[in-house]
């Protein structure tokens, strides 16, 4: 193989002439591929970085990333009558053992929790966001939607019903309004880290 622009190039029957040759200027060139590569190094780093966020954002309120006192989660929840609605939580007080107990001989409440535990009281409020559905439907509030999990995500579908409690999680909502009450659990007395969470969704972790 010859080198660009040797005899071997031309026809064979077209005599050999000299041929002077053009001045072309090297700068745009060196331009564009300074551009090409500032464009594609960028483009990587922008995809790096975007998948990045994606794998290290965890949302509050999630098993693994619980909210904490007095933080807010909201939520899309639907009810057995399959109305849908936007609501915001917090969980803003909590109280066990005997300062629980207190609350509860306040309201005329007695009851055994059972051995080896001790009772729990957490409050929680709830905002009532949006009707989903936009059929101006009430929502019921209900303590049985809180449910307690012990520190090792050992959920309990029992709750107690506190008559004479004052605020209790019951009543309806429409939307824009919003309530906060207590909410009762036999907790173990063992359980440093119990956690609660909403609408089989949201989780709040009890000891932050």
């Amino acid at each position: 193989m010859g080198l660009y622009g040797s005899p071997e190039l031309y026809p064979a029957e077209e005599p050999k002439r000299e041929k002077k040759q053009k001045h072309v200027p090297k700068w745009p060139w060196i331009a564009a591929a300074i551009f090409i590569v500032f464009f594609v190094l960028n483009r990587l780093d922008y995809k790096t970085q975007n998948i990045g966020n994606a794998q290290n954002v965890i949302s509050v309120g999630t098993r693994k990333n619980p909210a904490t006192v007095n933080q807010s989660v909201q939520a899309d929840i639907q009810d057995q009558s399959g109305n849908s609605y936007r609501v915001e939580v917090t969980w803003i007080d909590f109280r066990r053992g005997e300062e629980a107990e207190k609350i509860l001989t306040a309201c005329h409440s007695t009851g055994e929790p059972g051995e080896g535990k001790e009772h729990g009281l957490a409050k929680f409020k709830i905002k009532y966001l949006e009707d989903k559905n936009k059929k101006d439907a009430p929502l019921t509030l209900s303590g049985s939607s809180f449910l307690y999990s012990t520190g090792n995500y050992n959920v309990s579908t029992l709750t107690w019903d506190v008559p004479g409690m004052d605020p209790a999680m019951r009543g309806q909502l429409y939307e824009g309004a919003d309530h906060q009450g207590w909410v009762c659990y036999s907790l173990e007395k063992s359980d440093e880290a119990p956690k609660v969470v909403f609408a089989q969704n949201v989780w709040f972790d009890l000891t932050k």
